[in-house]
């Protein structure tokens, strides 16, 4: 079926959620002064997006109601096929194997259960009536699953009279990770591709970690004690970053003492010489280093004066860095933050995914988040960040237009993110 006219439109939570903007009101008032507009300028069909979440259909599809006589057209608007966050099944399968896929759905980007499709993607339809249908959905979600979790579930008129059961999952589960009772047992599923599967210790510490519910930047790291810490670069940062007193070098049992009442894991840092120059370059300091040592500056005279033009900005490195090492997931065991110089381009790769409902969208428009909030307070001390937390918006995407035309590209994968920065906008062909 086609027709002459459609508009995509967002539901009222879009802003809020994806653009980082404030929104008042209502989401069905919303979506009735839309399908109201929209009526009134004769368009026909209305597309719903909101990055695949369609809890909020169900507003707009309440608002055409009645509107027959503006050939208001309301319509299922589905596509069956395989997705990574779409799983068929039958209504008439153990309890324990749909609590299996809750849990995975609600341990990886949430979701949607098709009840009464076959695995091949045919619609057999649902085999219970749709109250008992829901009933049965929600007694495993609170029976079955460890926590307990409120799916959504909605019943959807299919061709041929059948009915198909849509429980959808939410991305940003708050209580991961979610496990499933097998024998004495409970155990945390994950999804892989379209399959569901046990969960690896390293996956569900990351689960642990997406929650809040353990904070690696107060997790012991295995082998250390008093005398593997910088004491230097300690004093320091009590002496001359917070203006404070520090107990001498040969005391370990005051820094003990100290160390052991204060929300302090090691800083990323450079260290200062009594004169208050720096004498040891921090991480951040280093790569800037690094980079101008395998680059080349362009330079020309202004006057008497010699100007240099590095092929990236130092701010827009500086800040890149410290986000990398600050945001990184440390849950996840060997391996580093990179950064790598190619021909073309410069790409400071961070361990572990965004966290959360954060995506490169929504970093440009300046959504903030700080997976190791100890890190965070301690480079701010030192000046490398700043309160705000949009360094993305407000530093390197600015800074990459002002320095060459072009524009930072934010790569999300499964286990890691990259910063790619380029040498120098394309030329035209």
């Amino acid at each position: 079926m086609f027709h002459r006219c459609a508009l995509q439109v967002n539901p009222q939570h879009y802003l809020s959620r994806f653009r980082g903007q404030e929104t008042d009101g209502d989401p069905r008032a919303h979506a009735e002064a839309i399908v109201a507009k929209a009526a009134e300028v004769g368009v026909s069909v209305l597309a719903v997006t909101n990055h695949n979440d369609v809890s909020g259909v169900a507003a707009f599809r309440d608002a055409a109601k009645g509107r027959k006589s503006h050939d208001m057209s309301r319509l299922r608007g589905v596509l069956i096929r395989r997705h990574p966050r779409v799983e068929f099944k039958r209504d008439d399968i153990r309890p324990v194997d749909l609590a299996e896929e809750m849990a995975a759905l609600l341990n990886h980007d949430g979701g949607y259960i098709l009840l009464g499709v076959e695995k091949d993607q045919t619609v057999s339809g649902l085999t219970r009536d749709r109250a008992k249908a829901e009933e049965w959905v929600m007694e495993v979600a609170r029976s079955h699953l460890q926590p307990a979790t409120n799916p959504s579930w909605e019943a959807m008129d299919w061709d041929d009279d059948k009915v198909v059961g849509i429980v959808s999952l939410p991305a940003d589960a708050p209580d991961k990770p979610y496990k499933v009772k097998r024998g004495s047992y409970w155990i945390t599923k994950t999804r892989v591709g379209t399959s569901t599967r046990d969960a690896t210790r390293e996956e569900e510490q990351r689960l642990y970690r997406q929650s809040g519910n353990l904070d690696y930047g107060l997790k012991p790291v295995p082998g250390s004690a008093i005398d593997t810490l910088d004491i230097r670069r300690l004093r320091d940062y009590f002496v001359r970053v917070l203006d404070d007193t520090a107990p001498s070098h040969d005391d370990p049992d005051a820094w003990m003492t100290l160390l052991s009442n204060l929300d302090l894991r090691g800083p990323m840092t450079p260290l200062y010489a009594e004169d208050g120059m720096p004498f040891e370059p921090g991480l951040v300091d280093q790569a800037w280093d690094f980079v101008r040592r395998n680059t080349s500056p362009t330079a020309w005279l202004e006057g008497p004066r010699r100007i240099d033009r590095w092929e990236y900005p130092e701010e827009v490195i500086r800040e890149a860095v410290a986000n990398a090492l600050i945001h990184r997931d440390y849950s996840i065991a060997g391996t580093d933050v990179m950064l790598v110089i190619y021909s073309n381009r410069l790409e400071i790769v961070s361990p572990g995914r965004l966290p959360n409902t954060v995506t490169p969208a929504g970093m440009k428009l300046g959504a903030r988040y700080a997976r190791n909030q100890l890190l965070v307070n301690v480079m701010r001390d030192y000046g490398y960040v700043d309160a705000r937390g949009m360094g993305v918006r407000n530093k390197i995407v600015p800074g990459m237009r002002e320095h060459n035309g072009t524009e930072p590209d934010l790569i999300e994968e499964e286990y890691r993110f990259t910063i790619r920065l380029w040498k120098e906008a394309p030329r035209a062909s």
